[in-house]
């Protein structure tokens, strides 16, 4: 009894569903599981063709509470830093 190797061979219409799901900032991980492909394969083909996803568009990082509250909260960023520093030292401590 011979033990090859499984192989999942996918028509290259399917390539092309994972490829514009990849592209689109989907995880290689949910894009195999949907695509019945291996994520190994996934990589391989993503180097040999060589798949990018575009650039993120970075806008302005604005405050969880609204630039009217940081303003009116008299926050600036060096209050701000030291809040987050307290933050920040709560999180490691807990490891």
């Amino acid at each position: 009894m011979s033990q090859g190797i499984h192989r999942k061979i996918r028509s290259d219409a399917i390539w092309a569903e994972v490829r514009k799901a990849w592209e689109a900032g989907e995880t290689a991980r949910s894009v195999a599981r949907r695509y019945d492909v291996g994520v190994h394969a996934l990589w391989k083909r993503r180097e040999a063709e060589g798949w990018a996803r575009p650039e993120p568009k970075a806008g302005p990082v604005e405050p969880a509470e609204g630039w009217g509250a940081y303003v009116q909260g008299g926050a600036t960023p060096s209050r701000l830093a030291w809040r987050m520093r307290g933050r920040w030292r709560n999180v490691w401590s807990r490891r």
